[in-house]
């Protein structure tokens, strides 16, 4: 009777192995299937359109993808003051600058919470493939050792928002690429109007598990709010430990010009896709021991 009993539980187990493989497949097909067809179209650094979900990263020299019709906003452009983070006063070339809440590097801007870091072309990849494209920004502040390291940048616009005015903000958005592959960093874009918070969202970068220093993931998004006749304040704010998101070439335009949300990045593919493996091995593992 044991050893009916054993052959009996290595044949369920078996068959429990060969039946999980199967139902795995289908899921990471039907996985696979929905990654490809439910992608969303996302603007890129280059003002080229993708609708593949693997964005692929490119440097100047590289050929870029041929391109379909640009989402370009036929709204006026607001004039905001240093928004592409060029006229920074720093006498940083080879890595970062930290700005604290006090600083004055980045001129139009107000630093906060535990402070920014200017990132500079020498070392890391910018948004835009050209000389004059030396700085941008990192929402964190990496060596922080109190009250967390969360940080915040803002600028107050020149003219006050129209009651009931429709506003967009585009941005370059990337993935700090110190930090850890299993670290999806988020931002908080928010519009301040007087001393209320007008609206806001929570945003997040695509990334490239292959991203680095030299090869960034930079991509384009928007935030759209409604003016209330106040005095207009736009603010991105870290929602990340240590690493956070970088930000560059902010720019105000008048009307309601969303840009389409990005697809899932290839570390949320990929745990998608490693889904059913790891359930796979916790089956048969409590099988085993049953």
């Amino acid at each position: 009777m044991g050893n009916m009993s054993g052959v009996r539980s290595t044949t369920t187990m078996t068959v429990s192995v060969v039946f999980l493989l199967a139902v795995c497949s289908v899921s990471i097909v039907r996985c696979s299937l929905d990654l490809d067809l439910d992608m969303d179209v996302v603007k890129t650094e280059s003002e080229w359109q993708f609708i593949d979900g693997d964005i692929d990263t490119f440097t100047a020299n590289a050929t870029a993808p041929a391109p379909v019709p640009p989402a370009t906003s036929s709204g006026k452009t607001i004039t905001l003051v240093n928004g592409d983070f060029e006229m920074i006063n720093s006498t940083a070339v080879n890595d970062t600058t930290l700005v604290s809440m006090s600083g004055t590097d980045i001129p139009n801007w107000s630093p906060g919470g535990a402070g920014v870091q200017i990132l500079v072309s020498n070392t890391y990849k910018m948004a835009v493939d050209s000389p004059s494209s030396k700085y941008c920004i990192h929402l964190n502040n990496p060596g922080a050792s109190v009250n967390g390291t969360q940080g915040s940048i803002a600028t107050m616009l020149a003219v006050n928002a129209v009651a009931g005015k429709t506003y967009t903000v585009h941005y370059d958005v990337a993935r700090m690429p110190d930090g850890p592959l299993n670290l999806w960093p988020a931002l908080r874009v928010s519009n301040i109007q007087g001393i209320e918070v007008n609206d806001w969202a929570i945003k997040q970068p695509v990334f490239n598990m292959t991203d680095s220093k030299t090869q960034i993931t930079w991509t384009k998004q928007s935030f759209v709010y409604t003016g209330k006749g106040a005095s207009t304040i736009i603010m991105f704010e870290s929602m990340s430990e240590k690493y956070g998101a970088l930000i560059d070439n902010v720019e105000t335009l008048s009307g309601k010009h969303e840009l389409a949300a990005a697809p899932p990045s290839k570390m949320s593919a990929l745990s998608q896709r490693l889904a059913p493996f790891v359930t796979l091995v916790a089956l048969t593992y409590f099988h085993s021991i049953v």
